[in-house]
């Protein structure tokens, strides 16, 4: 069952330059480090809608932006204005993420949540 949350995050990741999107390696949410232990799927999608502007977080190697002029942000934001949706795992949990690159901000969409009830 899917939990929506739609809250903001620090994420940490890894940019390569044969890389089609960015690797997220770990994401921060209410004080507490998530490390992916995979990432299922990486896919375009719609952005969600925007949440209060607050101002950028930095917590040691975590940030919640990189350079706003990144060719990153210029190659897949662009004038679409399109994000990435990420499906990942952290451990026995997972997670929906989506990247707006054109403000560079992590979004954690929801928790996926395994049924503990037993088919009928």
């Amino acid at each position: 069952m899917f939990q929506p949350i739609h809250e903001p995050v620090d994420a940490l990741v890894t940019f390569t330059t044969s890389g089609r999107y960015p690797i997220l390696e770990a994401f921060r949410w209410r004080r507490q480090r998530y490390d992916i232990t995979g990432i299922e799927s990486v896919r375009r999608c719609t952005p969600s809608p925007s949440s209060p502007a607050e101002e950028p977080r930095s917590y040691g190697h975590f940030s919640s932006r990189w350079t706003r002029g990144s060719e990153f942000a210029r190659r897949v934001g662009g004038a679409s204005r399109s994000s990435l949706c990420y499906r990942v795992r952290a451990g026995t949990d997972r997670f929906e993420l989506q990247l707006d690159p054109k403000d560079s901000r992590w979004m954690l969409e929801g928790v996926l949540i395994e049924s503990d009830e037993d088919p009928v």
